[in-house]
């Protein structure tokens, strides 16, 4: 009987290694999660993951790394949620497809809220210092993607580039995630705000022959807002 070559005999116990690794950090993201669920920014200690998730104190170090390194594992859970839904829709323009980029955090914040709550507040907090900064990438890759696609085919004026229209977009993407955060508003007025905002800022950027569609974009967006007292002033 022939025997295993010796690369064989190692390949098995390699993958297994790999994939029992790979269970215990998808049962520390899903400690994670649980944790910012019930407790909120202060529960995400490495302590309070590794008992939830049954294993050593050191292990979500080893594994992952510092809580800014989990927090970025589950944004780039998001983003890989984002770009899923991204691919299974159907646009009629790119200006539709920019304007939908705010839907699966909308329908996250719906879902979840006390998740995204949660870790938004860390990535404000987190924000503040480098390298924090870093973790505000929650969209910023899914994001220019479709940017970049707007670009090629000719959306934006000369001169405008991705990641300028990127910086206009989450401006205002953030600024109004923290108004949500804090209570000030709900998610209807959330999304209407993004939406407003984010037509204006097209309308000056897109080239003359899409300036018609923007426009009824923000008659439409216009509208969602008065609906649900979106212009309200907050606290």
């Amino acid at each position: 009987m022939a025997r295993p070559k010796k690369d064989d005999q190692t390949e098995i116990p390699t993958t297994r290694r790999e994939a029992a690794k790979q269970e215990r950090r998808e049962r520390i993201l899903e400690a994670a999660q649980e944790a910012l669920r019930k407790h909120g920014p202060k529960g995400l200690s490495m302590r309070t993951l590794s008992a939830q998730a049954g294993l050593a104190t050191v292990t979500p170090y080893k594994l992952i790394g510092s809580k800014a390194q989990i927090v970025q594992e589950l944004l780039n859970q998001m983003s890989q949620t984002a770009r899923s839904q991204i691919s299974a829709q159907t646009f009629n323009s790119p200006i539709e497809k920019i304007l939908w980029l705010i839907q699966p955090t909308v329908e996250m914040m719906r879902r979840d809220p006390r998740y995204v709550q949660a870790l938004t507040h860390i990535l404000f907090t987190l924000g503040m210092k480098p390298p924090g900064r870093i973790l505000t990438s929650l969209k910023s890759a899914v994001w220019r993607s479709v940017l970049e696609e707007a670009q090629a085919i000719g959306l934006f004026v000369p001169g405008m580039t991705p990641d300028a229209v990127l910086l206009l977009l989450v401006n205002i993407f953030d600024a109004n995630g923290y108004q949500w955060v804090l209570g000030h508003i709900d998610v209807d007025q959330f999304e209407a705000r993004c939406g407003f905002g984010f037509t204006v800022v097209l309308k000056g950027i897109v080239v003359a022959e899409h300036r018609g569609e923007v426009d009824r974009s923000i008659a439409v967006h216009r509208r969602r807002l008065d609906e649900v007292g979106g212009l309200s002033v907050a606290p």
